[in-house]
């Protein structure tokens, strides 16, 4: 491979890795819920959403605390108990999707066979190591909450707002960081057999070999995000004309139920584009980071910034000489 063509190969190549392997999209979609840029950030607004709740959303299956009587203290355990499996189902398969995903992408890059059920077994296999990784990930969560929170509740000012916009950076770039160390450390579990201490030093120990070039694709994959975010406004904007107009004739013809009669099919058709497009690009990105790890850890891979510069070194050293 030419030096300057790294990127492209890798993005080509993950795209035609994920456009035809569709069982890859399954791991992806349940990878969506683990998050690429905050793990538990579902789980977090759903404890939220649920201390927010008014009194008598869920039917009563919450009794008043002040009710100790015996078929009240056991609703509340029969309830904790469901709402724990369930969180305690839904950790699991989604960090099990996470190491299956990238074996999957690993195998099928090297043109070896692969299926949802093998991948998905050997995400299970690893599953606490993989976890593991998944909370470490997660400190910047922390750190929010040790630096953004308190200055977002002192009085306006212009030191105040310096002061959030310097802890928002500080902040954003451990979240960059620890994303990358996350992924580096799953694809060591995965690939290498590493424990979690192993696997998280190794991680850190290739980032910082590697910080440019990790830093300088994570950039470029974000701007491929926004415009691939565009393209789904647009696809979306593109599926809602008929049914818009359709809508407008039903209601012009007073036709009854009309409105629905549209409108229920686009939310359909909504929902599924946004779950296929969603699953797709997903497995997308942890292809292109599965790849990259790959090159780094089986070479010594060269960041554009760099090639740039030494091009121009050496121009520029030519010139001088």
């Amino acid at each position: 491979m030419k030096e300057g063509t790294l990127y492209r190969h890798i993005l080509r190549d993950s795209w035609r890795i994920a456009w035809k392997n569709p069982f890859l999209w399954f791991l992806g979609a349940l990878s969506i819920f683990w998050g690429g840029v905050g793990a538990y950030s579902s789980i977090d607004s759903l404890f939220s959403r649920l201390q927010r709740s008014p009194e008598g959303m869920f039917g009563g299956a919450f009794p008043s605390i002040h009710d100790f009587s015996f078929g009240g203290l056991l609703t509340i355990g029969l309830t904790s108990f469901i709402l724990i499996a369930l969180l305690s189902v839904f950790i699991f398969l989604t960090a099990s999707a996470r190491g299956g995903l990238i074996y999957a992408i690993a195998e099928r890059s090297e043109k070896k066979p692969a299926s949802f059920r093998g991948s998905l077994q050997k995400g299970v296999q690893k599953f606490w190591p993989i976890l593991g990784i998944g909370i470490l990930a997660r400190f910047d969560v922390v750190l929010s909450y040790l630096l953004l929170d308190p200055l977002s509740k002192l009085a306006p000012g212009t030191g105040v707002l310096i002061g959030y916009v310097l802890a928002f950076l500080v902040t954003t770039l451990v979240s960059l960081v620890f994303s990358l160390l996350a992924i580096y450390a799953i694809a060591l579990v995965i690939f290498e057999d590493f424990s979690f201490t192993e696997a998280v030093r190794q991680a850190c120990k290739l980032f910082a070999r590697h910080w440019l070039l990790s830093i300088e694709f994570a950039l470029m994959l974000y701007g491929l995000n926004l415009l691939v975010g565009i393209a789904v406004l647009v696809g979306l904007l593109a599926l809602g004309i008929p049914f818009a107009l359709l809508g407008i004739l039903f209601t012009f013809l007073n036709v009854p139920g009309g409105f629905l009669v549209a409108a229920v099919p686009l939310i359909v058709l909504y929902v599924v584009f946004l779950v296929i497009a969603g699953s797709l690009f997903v497995t997308f990105q942890y292809t292109t980071w599965t790849l990259l790890y790959m090159k780094m850890w089986e070479g010594n891979p060269v960041s554009k910034v760099m090639r740039v510069t030494a091009r121009y070194a050496r121009i520029f050293h030519r010139k001088i000489v």
